[in-house]
């Protein structure tokens, strides 16, 4: 894990989920649910607790810092289901340009053969921000109880990658939901969020913007 540290805003709705004591966490749910009556909550918490705790490992090693699922009505009243990550990582030490830094990252991720759906640059009270916005097919995981009836599934994605003022360091924020025609509603809020970053951390002689 690096030694930055990042400050963000969590809209309400979402439910943190542990990045830390993993199994412990984990195995108080499942304690709680195995005293339920046979069911099929219980059913499936027991076959969904496996997959979360390699979600949660696999983002620790992604020195995620904020995993949340959210609960959110859309506009025309539908309940939605979305799951938000934010992770940090450094460049390396060396002061960047904040813009080359993003537009490396694009350049590596093209080279890797990621799926990179739709990119912008935009300004963000003066910041560079990468916004991306795809549809990927991802293996649906397979449980009692489990709604999907294929083994992949498509999923809405959104993300916003925030480089610190002095290119040490970047900010990733990602959304996903499998309501695909209602992810673009959390376009405003990913920005927000983006907007919202800060970082805390002793770049040397860098400054930052944000004076938080």
């Amino acid at each position: 894990m690096t030694d930055v540290t990042v400050d963000i805003w969590i809209p309400d709705g979402f439910a943190e989920l542990p990045l830390t004591d993993i199994d412990r966490h984990l195995g108080v749910v499942g304690d709680l649910a195995s005293e339920l009556p046979e069911s099929r909550v219980r059913n499936m918490t027991a076959g969904v607790l496996p997959m979360i705790s390699i979600l949660l490992k696999g983002l620790v090693q992604r020195d995620a810092r904020y995993c949340g699922i959210g609960r959110h009505l859309t506009s025309t009243g539908a309940l939605i289901t979305s799951c938000v990550t934010v992770c940090v990582y450094e460049t390396g030490g060396e002061k960047l340009n904040p813009r080359l830094v993003l537009k490396d990252l694009v350049k590596s991720r093209i080279a890797a053969g990621d799926e990179l759906g739709e990119i912008e640059f935009v300004d963000i009270d003066a910041r560079p921000v990468l916004f991306s916005e795809r549809i990927s097919t991802l293996p649906a995981p397979q449980f009692p109880g489990s709604p999907y009836v294929t083994e992949t599934a498509s999923t809405y994605q959104l993300e916003a990658v925030v480089p610190a003022e002095s290119g040490t360091a970047i900010a990733a924020i990602e959304l996903s939901t499998a309501r695909l025609d209602d992810g673009p509603e959390f376009r405003r809020m990913i920005f927000d969020m983006a907007r919202s970053i800060a970082f805390r951390a002793d770049f040397s002689d860098a400054t930052s913007s944000l004076n938080w």
